[in-house]
């Protein structure tokens, strides 16, 4: 019983974690210390891109990439899925939140989470 719970709590930090690194990405996007992208590529490409912050400066970093480009197969599909599905459950629950419904129903009191109808 116990090693499954452990189970259930390291695959949440594990999850916990991945949020807060695309979080920090996000960040540093928005402040102006990675190209537009950045949150959107591969570990390698990241790592990539830190490295040449470190050699050369931010600015030369960010010029260096604009005119390089990132490479072949450095946009990581599943980072810009969880991206793009937290922005939409975001948005669509700040929408019911002004609209007058709830988590749980629209304001037409229909149940549904998040648009996806329950049953």
């Amino acid at each position: 019983m116990a090693v499954r719970a452990n189970l259930a709590i390291n695959g949440w930090n594990v999850l916990k974690q991945g949020y807060k690194n695309i979080g920090y990405n996000l960040r540093d996007t928005w402040q102006a210390n990675a190209p537009l992208t950045y949150a959107f590529r591969t570990a390698e490409a990241r790592q990539a891109f830190r490295d040449s912050v470190q050699k050369h400066g931010i600015e030369k970093a960010i010029q260096m990439h604009k005119e390089n480009g990132w490479g072949k197969d450095s946009l990581s599909w599943k980072r810009i899925g969880i991206i793009g599905g937290t922005a939409y459950a975001g948005t669509d629950m700040m929408y019911r939140a002004l609209s007058g419904g709830s988590l749980y129903r629209n304001k037409d009191g229909e149940r549904d989470f998040v648009g996806i109808p329950m049953l």
